[in-house]
């Protein structure tokens, strides 16, 4: 049995072997213990490139896994070009799969979809996030302020989402939220467990933070505006502003860390911003977990429960973030982080001085997280349960399909 793959995002490329996220290539290289074959098929970074190092944590080894690699393209006509490139380099493939395993969002899960449809091939979905939610965020005309273009951009991939869904054999869902969406449509919805690096994950117990002088917050992510590092940024400055001896380490890199870079430089905050570019998971960034006070992400939205939430409960790190897609299903407001709206600084900024204020709410916070994510590591194999999900909603209904066509 020959699964292909698309993840939602590129993989790595050093010229001799491919890399992935350590959660992304962990959760692919455990679903392909229960097949024959798995061919993953995605763009890929280069040496050089943004990203690269961002994408390279994690290097696959499995020998039943092979690479079909996809041109990345540049500009908005390179990337219309790249579309039909993709298109043509899935329908090469086409024929000599037997499942396809679907990552969105993303462009290349979105072509094979309909491929998938049309040609009535077998298809599980896999859902990181609400296209319709993150339609703003995905409109390929970033400067383009047309909001009638933008509203026809928004109901177009929601009617593709579900579309999507409905096609599919099985969805798994980032966060209960999309799974409650998509139950009405009649269709196996489930909640994926988690795609992290399990036997990497140390958890870590401690009892308070807070208790230095100086109070460190920390932002972990790619560096893309959506993320809202800039926010990260001036609720720091805000904070020193109100007298409190505030620092804050971003790590991560992307399209927007030259400007961020720039920010900190031209507002005079070298001092109390540490921006440390890419450090490849591992002992290095536990250690920044662990040397932190507060966790930080004022993400905007368009992703489902992003995985530096989960890093930051199993350091006994308290969060502040933002109340935007399926993060406050998961993560209880109150009980196992503070909440404020997408885009509002000063919101951002008082959560923040609450916790700082409130040690008893952070103990709280720290408690539960660390609950939390020991009963989530009870129950880790994602790998198995993709296996046991086709099982049961591909290849028995393939098998039911074809004996009903005998007996007919």
């Amino acid at each position: 049995m020959r699964l292909a793959i698309i993840p939602e995002g590129p993989l790595a490329y050093d010229g001799k072997n491919y890399f992935f996220t350590n959660g992304g290539g962990y959760y692919i290289e455990r679903i392909a213990t229960h097949f024959d074959q798995v061919t993953v098929i995605g763009h890929a970074f280069k040496m050089g490139d943004t990203y690269f190092h961002s994408m390279s944590e994690y290097a696959f080894n499995s020998e039943n896994i092979d690479f079909v690699e996809m041109p990345l393209k540049k500009g908005f006509f390179g990337k219309l070009w790249q579309l039909v490139l993709s298109t043509k380099t899935i329908l090469k493939h086409f024929k000599d799969i037997d499942c396809f395993y679907l990552f969105m969002p993303g462009y290349p899960a979105a072509i094979a979809s309909i491929l998938c449809r049309m040609t009535g091939k077998p298809y599980m979905l896999y859902l990181a996030a609400d296209w319709e939610e993150s339609a703003d965020i995905l409109f390929p005309l970033k400067e383009s302020k047309n909001s009638f273009l933008r509203s026809v951009f928004a109901r177009l991939v929601a009617w593709f989402q579900s579309q999507a869904v409905r096609g599919a054999r099985v969805t798994l869902t980032a966060g209960r939220r999309l799974q409650e969406k998509f139950y009405e449509y009649g269709r196996p919805v489930v909640e994926t467990i988690p795609r992290l690096n399990w036997p990497a994950f140390k958890l870590y117990k401690r009892d308070n933070t807070c208790e230095n002088d100086v109070i460190t917050l920390l932002f972990v992510g790619y560096l893309l505006k959506r993320k809202g590092a800039d926010y990260f940024i001036e609720a720091v400055k805000n904070l020193n502003g109100r007298g409190y001896n505030v620092r804050g380490v971003i790590l991560g890199s992307g399209d927007q860390e030259k400007v961020l870079r720039q920010k900190v430089e031209d507002e005079g905050l070298s001092q109390v911003i540490d921006m440390k570019g890419h450090i490849a998971n591992g002992d290095q960034v536990i250690q920044e977990y662990r040397n932190a006070d507060i966790f930080v992400l004022p993400t905007l939205g368009g992703e489902g429960f992003p995985r530096v939430l989960y890093e930051a409960l199993s350091q006994s790190l308290p969060i502040v973030t933002t109340n935007v897609c399926g993060i406050p299903r998961k993560l209880i407001p109150n009980e196992l982080g503070l909440f404020a709206p997408p885009g509002d600084l000063e919101a951002l900024s008082n959560q923040i001085e609450r916790l700082i204020k409130d040690s008893s709410l952070r103990q709280k916070l720290i408690n539960n997280g660390l609950s939390f994510m020991q009963n989530l590591k009870g129950q880790s194999d994602g790998g198995q349960q993709v296996a046991n999900l086709y099982y049961e909603h591909v290849e028995g209904q393939v098998a039911n399909d074809d004996t009903n066509k005998r007996a007919a």
